[in-house]
């Protein structure tokens, strides 16, 4: 099929369907697309060890047939270039898997998401009139320079830019990142043109983000053991480096030591680290119930939504956060500063030696500041709906996908 219509095969490859933005984002545009009339959609993940790498399955499976890539057999189909067929068999493997799984549902278009390098080569070696890649944060060789990534896996990081050059050479791949930062530094480090990675915002469906009334946020503080009186912390996060879940305990800890026992901490989430976080979370006094499904209840009942990442891409909680009135307390770690406004919905907390005691007093500095706080309930759902609108983002998916 040459021009996208409703009958167009729209596959989409992804690492897993865990519990992040990029996840989080993928079921939005899946939803928006069936709502659209695209109702031929696949999704394939490559990369699933734990039932909590398939948390948004039950959302998307009514709407998309979901493959899991792990057939092996044959070789890497289509023109692959020597170097290709010279990389070591299990790394072969990842790119054979998914080709599979493509070479089965024929797509029109492949949107891979993340920086999935396997998959856009996989999808650039067979005949498909479209493929979208679009790039969830900023690019690995920042994660190095950041200290989230070893320098050990620097061959790894060389490996996927030698893969995104070698898909690019087909003129069918469009390149877009969530926000400006990462499609800048992506297209410094592939030899870009800045104009050539897209900006693809995500888009907000406001009508599912409705603050909960005062009955369901008692109930809930009651059901978590939380005095009903307290100031509540939020975090919900992917559970690993990048993320910095250590740092959000020590923070936590820091500030109940100078604001006192009526503040109550409590980070929603799962991953890598989570045995570890678990143990550290017991021993400052911070509630961690692991993964919640209504996070529109879980910013309802925050006063303050804390944020530690040292990288980032475009992060979709803020906005949530936002929807519901709630003000943030982050660090300034990548696309960040394009999804709140600073001083208005958010504090921004630049990178420095000691992160404990600045985000610590950010954090209490902003619970006294009774303005700040006032006006980042009212002006938030204002500022997501006038700069992340679903309509936007699914348009500028749909002028990419044509």
């Amino acid at each position: 099929m040459n021009e996208l219509s409703s009958k167009s095969v729209i596959t989409h490859c992804i690492f897993n369907l865990g519990c992040g933005g990029a996840e989080r984002n993928l079921v939005t545009t899946v939803q928006q697309l069936h709502a659209r009339g695209f109702h031929n959609q696949h999704i394939v993940i490559s990369d699933f060890s734990s039932p909590a790498d398939l948390h948004y399955e039950k959302d998307l499976a009514p709407l998309a047939t979901i493959h899991r890539a792990d057939d092996v057999s044959g070789g890497v189909r289509g023109n692959a270039p020597r170097l290709l067929r010279m990389l070591p068999q299990r790394l072969q493997y990842n790119i054979i898997k998914i080709q599979n799984c493509l070479n089965a549902i024929q797509p029109d278009v492949v949107h891979v998401w993340s920086d999935n390098a396997y998959a856009v080569v996989a999808a650039s070696l067979l005949p498909v009139r479209c493929i979208v890649l679009t790039w969830q944060s900023m690019p690995p060789v920042f994660w190095h320079k950041m200290g989230v990534r070893s320098w050990r896996q620097w061959p790894k990081t060389m490996l996927d830019c030698l893969l995104f050059r070698m898909a690019l050479r087909n003129p069918a791949v469009r390149t877009a990142c969530v926000c400006r930062a990462g499609g800048t530094g992506y297209a410094r480090w592939l030899g870009l043109a800045p104009e050539a990675v897209v900006t693809l915002y995500h888009g907000m469906d406001t009508t599912l983000w409705q603050r909960a009334s005062e009955a369901d946020i008692l109930a809930e503080k009651q059901r978590l053991s939380i005095p009903p009186q307290n100031k509540v912390i939020l975090g919900l996060m992917r559970f690993d480096p990048a993320k910095r879940p250590e740092l959000w305990l020590d923070v936590a800890a820091h500030a109940r030591k100078k604001y006192g026992d009526d503040l109550s901490f409590l980070c929603f989430g799962d991953g890598p680290l989570r045995a570890g976080m678990m143990e550290r979370a017991r021993q400052v006094g911070v509630i961690c119930p692991g993964v919640t499904r209504n996070v529109p209840l879980a910013l309802s009942m925050a006063d303050i939504f804390l944020h530690t990442a040292r990288i980032e891409g475009l992060p979709t909680v803020h906005l949530e956060a936002q929807l519901i009135g709630t003000p943030i307390v982050t660090t300034d770690a990548g696309g960040t500063g394009e999804t709140v406004r600073e001083a208005i919905t958010a504090r921004l907390v630049p990178e420095q030696p000691d992160m404990v005691s600045a985000l610590s007093d950010t954090l209490i500095a902003a619970l006294h500041d009774k303005d700040f706080l006032a006006r980042a309930s009212q002006e938030g759902p204002r500022f997501v709906k006038e700069n992340f609108s679903i309509e936007q983002m699914i348009q500028t998916t749909l002028e990419l996908y044509r």
